[in-house]
């Protein structure tokens, strides 16, 4: 085999190739089904609930700190995720783009918070109007 340079440093092809582990690396990055299914679950429910209470769906995703108002929304998106969609932590931390554990301490916090009444009503009517959107695939 001829050997080629790249930026002068030589390379000789090799002989073999080893297809059966190339293809197994290639299937190691690609997502599960249950992992598409919640991305795309999370995301109609950012939608949701940055419309319900009026905060951009991009503060929602944003991998950064937010304000403490804005991680509250978010933390009842998540819970939401968890209770209405009964999806697991690890699900819903792929489709938030964050650590299960986050998503676990997030649910904590809205459960903690459901102790006051108004909190509690608003997080109520979170999760009806996401079980509504939702009624074929929660129900199905």
């Amino acid at each position: 085999m001829k050997s080629f340079a790249i930026k002068e440093k030589w390379f000789q092809p090799k002989d073999s190739f080893e297809w059966e582990a190339f293809l197994n690396n290639i299937g190691e990055t690609r997502l599960s089904r249950s992992q598409e299914r919640a991305i795309e679950l999370c995301g109609n429910i950012i939608e949701i609930i940055s419309a319900l209470f009026n905060v951009p769906s991009r503060e929602l995703r944003s991998p950064h700190r937010s304000s403490q108002s804005i991680t509250q929304v978010r933390q009842i998106a998540m819970y939401v995720a968890h209770v209405v969609m009964r999806l697991s932590m690890k699900e819903v931390g792929i489709g938030f783009d964050r650590d299960r554990t986050t998503v676990l301490y997030a649910c904590q916090q809205v459960e903690d918070l459901r102790d006051d009444l108004e909190f509690d009503q608003m997080v109520a009517r979170a999760e009806r109007v996401t079980a509504a959107a939702f009624y074929s695939k929660v129900e199905g």
